[in-house]
């Protein structure tokens, strides 16, 4: 579950173009899903990147196949491309003739980064190709986000990478910037104090719940995971910080 998802907000088309795609039986919106590695350690993630069996019944695409199912879709009536990854996206091999691919045959990409290895110059480029971008960050103290990511220092980089992205040009009134939270006991005193961080910087914020498990009772849920009244009334908060400090209604 999510709130605020920039997917919803990031170039969102139309109902009426929807409902029209769809009696086409034309693709609008395709999430592609790289394979490879991570370089955080977050500690509510499921991902199973560095697990995967030799026998799994969904074997990875080669770029081949995933640029032909690209050029399908596209000369089908695609607009937009969600690039994710069971890890970071940006670490797979052929990222950046992936990212020119899309952009040849006229698709708007979307990337979702972790931006663990952003640097200003990366910003750039991402820029000047036109890439909308949803980043993360857990937290808006070090302790605390390098906590949840696994990773001594990721606050730093991170927070600096949201404002090499708006050096670089990310406003709602160019390229899109979206910012990416987890929902936990951690953070979750923070996210109101977050949620204006992202308003004030012209950044569309993201907060997602992790997925509780089967087993209310595993060590992760207890650790982690927000009850739904807490998460009911951060949501009435964000609501009333929304219309009453900017205006913004649903």
């Amino acid at each position: 579950m999510t709130f605020s998802s920039p997917s919803f907000i990031i170039d969102c088309p139309f109902y009426e173009n929807a409902i029209e795609a769809r009696d086409r039986i034309q693709c609008q919106e395709y999430d592609l899903l790289l394979p490879g590695p991570c370089n955080l350690h977050c500690k509510y993630c499921f991902s199973e990147w560095g697990k995967e069996p030799q026998n799994s019944p969904c074997p990875k695409k080669s770029f081949d196949d995933i640029t032909d199912i690209i050029r399908q879709n596209i000369s089908a009536g695609l607009r937009k491309v969600r690039i994710k990854s069971n890890g970071e996206p940006t670490l797979y091999p052929r990222f950046w003739d992936l990212i020119d691919f899309i952009n040849l045959h006229g698709g708007q990409t979307e990337v979702y980064t972790n931006s663990f290895n952003n640097t200003a110059e990366l910003s750039r480029m991402f820029a000047a190709k036109n890439v909308n971008i949803v980043t993360k960050l857990d937290a808006l103290t070090p302790e605390i986000n390098d906590y949840l990511t696994g990773v001594t220092g990721s606050f730093t980089i991170q927070y600096k990478a949201v404002f090499n992205f708006i050096e670089a040009g990310y406003t709602m009134d160019g390229p899109k910037l979206g910012l990416h939270a987890i929902i936990c006991k951690q953070n979750y005193g923070q996210l109101p104090r977050f949620w204006r961080f992202c308003r004030d910087l012209d950044i569309i914020p993201y907060f997602q719940i992790p997925a509780p498990p089967p087993n209310r009772n595993n060590p992760y849920f207890r650790e982690l995971c927000v009850d739904r009244v807490a998460i009911h009334k951060l949501f009435e908060q964000i609501l009333r910080i929304d219309k009453e400090e900017y205006g913004n209604s649903c």
